[in-house]
């Protein structure tokens, strides 16, 4: 059992439960540097928040700069400068960030997710594109301005699902409330024409073979042309 009083825990290391060695440990390291600062840290200096906010009097460590430290020894400039070369830029042409994953810093991955390209989103006076999350899966929306066919079927802020518009413009005509458009990948900002197919969930009022009848012959002629 663990050796700390009312501690009936069953013992980790030198008598002592998980918690109170941790505890007893961190008892034995220095206080941080930082005058006022009462933070314990474990290799002694400064502790994790001074590290960060604290400037070091000792100068940059590279020959001819004397700008002070600002971490592992280098000035501001100059530990960029070693992060860059060591994680490598941004993959897109101009960009001086540093990398993230897929081979681009967080701003570009971000447009790209957003916008469907890396490049500038907007022109001057043009409204970027929004994300939305609809039962739990995430879309673009773009705007419908100077878009007749997307106007008629925009929302209260002339915003447009971009998965509907283009099934919308293949078709020549707006979606009605009874057809969804799925993606066949799962994926739901890939937005190709190949990867969209028209759902419809509509059915007919009754069942008398004459209503039946009419309402598959208003479907042929509706959806006929594009999908017989």
């Amino acid at each position: 059992m663990c050796s700390e009083p009312n501690c009936n825990r069953e013992a980790f290391a030198k008598g002592f439960c998980l918690m109170h060695y941790k505890r007893n440990r961190r008892l034995q390291w220095p206080l941080c540097e930082f005058i006022g600062c009462k933070v314990r840290c474990q290799h002694g200096g400064l502790c994790g928040y001074h590290s960060r906010t604290h400037q070091s009097e000792s100068p940059c460590r590279l020959d001819g700069c004397d700008v002070a430290a600002f971490s592992d020894g280098l000035c501001a400039k100059h530990y960029r400068r070693q992060q860059r070369e060591r994680y490598g830029r941004c993959t897109v042409p101009g960009c001086r960030n540093l990398i993230g994953d897929s081979g681009l810093c967080p701003m570009h991955k971000r447009r790209l997710k957003v916008h469907g390209s890396v490049g500038e989103p907007t022109k001057k006076g043009h409204r970027p594109a929004k994300l939305y999350v609809s039962h739990g899966n995430t879309y673009r929306k773009i705007t419908a301005r100077g878009d007749d066919l997307a106007m008629t079927m925009a929302d209260s802020k002339e915003y447009v699902a971009e998965h509907r518009l283009v099934m919308a413009r293949w078709l020549g005509r707006p979606l009605f409330t009874n057809e969804t458009v799925h993606h066949r990948n799962g994926k739901t900002l890939d937005n190709r024409l190949e990867n969209l197919e028209l759902w419809v969930s509509s059915q007919p009022p009754g069942q008398r073979p004459a209503e039946v009848l009419a309402w598959c012959h208003e479907y042929i002629a509706l959806y006929g042309e594009h999908f017989g």
